[in-house]
């Protein structure tokens, strides 16, 4: 879970490892907001994973009223490899 805010400069930004284990050949890691929402700005640092290994998300606010809230991102291998990986990011004013 991440706790953010829009009026806090320290908190307009956080991050999250998403890590790889146990895992053959290669992933691509993609990343976004549930609902195709367009509420936050939404990064991967590592797109590709070959078998084991972590990639850093890194997630920032975006201003106005409909950009505060409670808001899921998923984060998705391809191909798949086990159940859904989904981040909670809490924006507040």
């Amino acid at each position: 879970t991440l706790s953010l805010s829009q009026s806090d400069i320290t908190k307009l930004s956080g991050s999250a490892t998403f890590t790889m284990v146990n895992a053959t050949g290669v992933r691509t890691i993609s990343a976004a907001q549930a609902g195709n929402g367009n509420s936050l700005n939404i990064g991967v640092s590592l797109q590709r994973i070959d078998g084991n290994g972590s990639t850093v998300i890194t997630v920032s606010t975006k201003n106005g009223a409909g950009n505060r809230g409670v808001f899921v991102v998923n984060v998705t291998p391809s191909p798949s490899c086990g159940s859904a990986t989904t981040l909670t990011v809490s924006v507040a004013n």
